[in-house]
């Protein structure tokens, strides 16, 4: 599934009970990670219903425990886990018959860099749950990107403004959207971000040292 999919996937309503979100865009993992969990599970209810391991350091049978057990006051509960990538072979293992048979009522998550899928586990995963993966954005999708940003705070972005925010950070995109959300609350209550209001906010920076 694609990451595009997988979004208008979620604002139709459809939660998956097993998923794995991964690739070289943490950015993009970790927003759509946090889009998933918000519908996934009742915001006052997490602290009943949501569970977050680490890969690196968690055991397979602890991660079932948690996904096995059944949501308090709600219909579903979250499982997040992170890294999953380093997972040990054991772990693995453990996880290997509820990936084949997950619960209804839980939204198990994975997250990582990468997958192998080499590997029996993800050959299961990819069977029986979701995989997404998020590519890094090419060099010409980075002003469409800022463009789109720009539009879901309500201040749309002049084209020229975005190439320049582009050519000044780069594909680095959790800096992108920082210097975003700066733009729009500078711009007040003008309508759109101008050229000169990038000039402004980003001027400190090397790149645009450099550039003029």
């Amino acid at each position: 599934m694609t990451a595009q999919e997988f979004e208008t996937s979620l604002q139709k309503g459809k939660i998956p009970v097993l998923c794995y979100l991964y690739g070289e865009e943490s950015f993009l993992v970790d927003r759509a990670t946090r889009n998933l969990l918000d519908k996934a599970i009742e915001p006052s209810l997490k602290d009943f219903n949501f569970n977050v391991f680490y890969g690196n350091e968690s055991k397979g049978i602890d991660i079932v425990d948690a996904a096995q057990t059944l949501p308090m006051f709600a219909e579903r509960r979250a499982v997040l886990v992170k890294r999953a990538e380093a997972l040990t072979a054991s772990a693995c293992e453990a996880l290997l018959p509820y990936i084949q048979n997950p619960a209804a009522t839980t939204c198990l998550i994975f997250t990582g860099a990468k997958i192998d899928q080499r590997k029996k586990f993800f050959l299961e995963l990819k069977k029986q749950g979701t995989l997404v993966e998020f590519k890094r954005l090419y060099d010409n999708k980075i002003s469409s990107f800022i463009q789109s940003e720009a539009n879901v705070h309500g201040k749309p972005i002049e084209p020229a403004a975005a190439e320049l925010l582009s050519f000044l950070i780069g594909n680095n995109l959790q800096e992108l959207s920082s210097q975003i959300e700066k733009l729009v609350v500078y711009a007040g209550t003008r309508p759109r971000i101008v050229l000169d209001d990038v000039r402004t906010i980003a001027s400190s920076t090397k790149a645009f040292t450099v550039f003029e």
